[in-house]
């Protein structure tokens, strides 16, 4: 039940490594030095946050798990993230990003829930390792990726509510 702000120094004096503040009532920004000390490995945050999100989070490539769903996060999700090393989920669902995806996703990546906001742009044509992929109610458009191989892992795929077209072709046939 702890609300309000966070104290806009939080991570700087320590090696924060797990940072889990969900399902209480705070709300503001993030703190910009959650991994001033880059050892951090896990967000957890759903609340009432709003603003940008951590664009320093660019050099945070420790990060293996980020769950920012049910938020109020607008602008571009930060692009650098997508290629991180050893991360395995991003959950941003229900807050209000926008921007494009990258062509390719780091194969590390296996889920990725970001239904519910404002991206726009063709769904990526390469995601090695993804398994989940749910991104419901976005501004997706253009055509699915005709080789689907490059998502030989995918179980799950939710593109409900974009504009997509669905039109596979078989590859023997041209």
């Amino acid at each position: 039940m702890l609300s309000g702000p966070l104290p806009p120094e939080l991570g700087k004096h320590s090696e924060l490594a797990n940072f889990e503040v969900s399902n209480n009532h705070l709300s503001g920004e993030l703190p910009d030095m959650l991994c001033l000390n880059k050892k951090l490995y896990d967000i957890v945050v759903y609340n009432n946050f709003s603003s940008v999100f951590l664009a320093n989070l660019e050099d945070c490539d420790t990060l293996d798990n980020i769950m920012a769903y049910n938020n109020h996060f607008v602008g571009d999700f930060p692009e650098k993230i997508w290629i991180f090393p050893k991360l395995i989920q991003i959950m941003i669902q229900d807050n209000n990003f926008t921007g494009t995806l990258p062509n390719e996703i780091a194969h590390n990546i296996r889920r990725i829930q970001m239904g519910n906001n404002r991206f726009s742009g063709a769904v990526p044509s390469s995601a090695v390792g993804l398994k989940n992929f749910k991104a419901e109610k976005n501004l997706f458009s253009g055509t699915l990726p005709t080789d689907m191989l490059a998502f030989a892992n995918l179980t799950k795929l939710d593109l409900a509510g974009n504009r997509c077209l669905v039109q596979f072709q078989h590859p023997s046939k041209n």
